[in-house]
């Protein structure tokens, strides 16, 4: 505020010699998200009584967009000349939560269950597999297929806490050629070879002897 100095003389106080406004130093804070997603950009703006300000990414302007996970400081000063203020601030990049899947495209036959494994370096979050065909559960982490024609699947996983998403995709190529064998001979002796007189193949499900 305004302060003054003053002559006290017999008749009271006398005039004015100096007066100046003392200034404290210049507040800063930064508002934005804590977090963005992977492919997103975000805007940090700097609010506060200064007239300067120069973020660490060189930056003069009072906001700044950004994608980029990492640790934001900014410096602020005002016209008086009276001290610099730092703050610092990080920003969090959610997603990219799938390391791999496999496999990633593969041929089978008809019929033929395969396991498929997605690995993750995140837990926290929700998965859902698309189509779900053919498929032992389509919201779990490592899903059986076994395909009755080709498909593809696309897996989505979202963080519970942001929101945020990562995606990926497998290929299962079938093989829809039936293959069937009925043996001329069989020897039911108990050996465990041929003992059963039946059909054999891939992609038999159910045959009917006459």
């Amino acid at each position: 505020g305004m302060n003054s100095i003053g002559i006290l003389t017999g008749g009271g106080i006398g005039r004015m010699v100096a007066s100046w406004i003392a200034n404290g130093k210049p507040d800063v804070d930064i508002t934005g998200p804590g977090f963005f997603c992977s492919g997103d950009s975000v805007t940090l703006t700097a609010e506060g009584n200064f007239t300067e300000v120069l973020w660490n990414t060189g930056s003069t302007e009072n906001s700044i967009y950004t994608g980029t996970e990492g640790l934001y400081s900014v410096t602020v000063s005002d016209a008086n000349g009276c001290g610099n203020v730092s703050l610092d601030y990080f920003l969090m990049e959610s997603g990219n939560f799938i390391m791999g899947v496999t496999p990633k495209d593969t041929l089978v036959k008809i019929g033929q269950p395969v396991q498929i494994d997605l690995s993750l370096d995140y837990y926290g979050v929700d998965i859902t597999w698309n189509p779900p065909y053919f498929l032992d559960c389509w919201d779990c982490e490592d899903p059986v297929s076994t395909p009755g024609f080709s498909t593809d699947y696309d897996v989505v996983v979202r963080d519970t806490f942001t929101g945020c998403i990562d995606t990926a995709s497998v290929s299962i190529e079938v093989d829809e050629t039936l293959e069937f064998f009925v043996p001329n001979t069989f020897t039911p002796n108990g050996d465990g070879m041929n003992d059963i007189f039946q059909a054999y193949g891939n992609g038999v499900t159910y045959f009917h002897l006459l």
